[in-house]
């Protein structure tokens, strides 16, 4: 049971999307699929962009190390710097990038008052995520490495990391048409949002991985943007010509 809480900690720490954001404040109406009646503002230029690098993918690198501490046994936590020291991962991986580093803590609260009387930290979460020569790699299944780390060691890791290799140039749609197209909601995926509003403020090139077993990345455009309430909405097109 111990091991699922901190597979469950960690896993709520990795999510760190809006969808947390949202249900952390109950006064925000429920976020939906991105649909017609959503009303799209481009605030920021559009890319001039018609060749990207394809990249095979040879090999998939998987590891998991399950939990191999009690919570109730950790007595000390690192600094969040001193935990990236002894997860040690920079030179190891190409294109390796710091999404997050957190120290988990479990709260003690007086339920009359709200009030926290007592917070013990537990472990200092770490999620990488990758890049590849500046461009991210996105999606479900995207390369990244999740950690904890508590006592001066690594008390659980999962890493999920693609060796690839260059496999020439693909001409793409421009980003003009990837933003009509994504008008027309021709879209890799329906991603929640809040509100009817959304407010496009920036656009990239981006390696999607849907499958761990995928044979190349999906070339992507990437529109990063703002709903009514704040929250930041990833919304995807397939950057190849149809």
């Amino acid at each position: 049971m111990v091991g699922l809480r901190l597979i469950a900690l960690i896993l709520t720490v990795a999510i760190g999307t809006t969808l947390h954001a949202w249900f952390s404040n109950l006064n925000e109406p429920i976020p939906a699929p991105l649909g017609s009646e959503a009303e799209i503002t481009l605030k920021t230029e559009l890319p001039k962009i018609k060749v990207a690098t394809v990249y095979r993918i040879t090999d998939v690198e998987r590891t998991l190390i399950p939990p191999k501490k009690n919570l109730k046994e950790v007595k000390y936590v690192p600094s969040e710097s001193e935990a990236i020291k002894i997860l040690s991962l920079s030179d190891q991986y190409d294109g390796l990038v710091l999404k997050s580093v957190q120290t988990i803590t479990t709260k003690v609260m007086n339920t009359e008052t709200g009030e926290v009387v007592r917070e013990k930290p537990e472990f200092v979460s770490i999620i990488y995520g990758r890049e590849i020569n500046g461009i991210p790699v996105i999606g479900p299944a995207a390369d990244g490495i999740v950690a904890a780390v508590a006592e001066n060691e690594i008390i659980y890791i999962s890493k999920l990391w693609r060796e690839i290799k260059e496999a020439g140039k693909k001409q793409i749609i421009s980003a003009e048409t990837a933003f009509t197209k994504l008008k027309k909601e021709e879209l890799l995926s329906r991603p929640l949002y809040t509100g009817t509003k959304l407010e496009v403020r920036e656009v990239k090139l981006a390696y999607y991985a849907g499958s761990e077993n995928q044979k190349y990345y999906k070339i992507v455009w990437l529109f990063k943007c703002v709903d009514n309430n704040g929250n930041w909405v990833d919304v995807i097109v397939d950057a190849s010509p149809s």
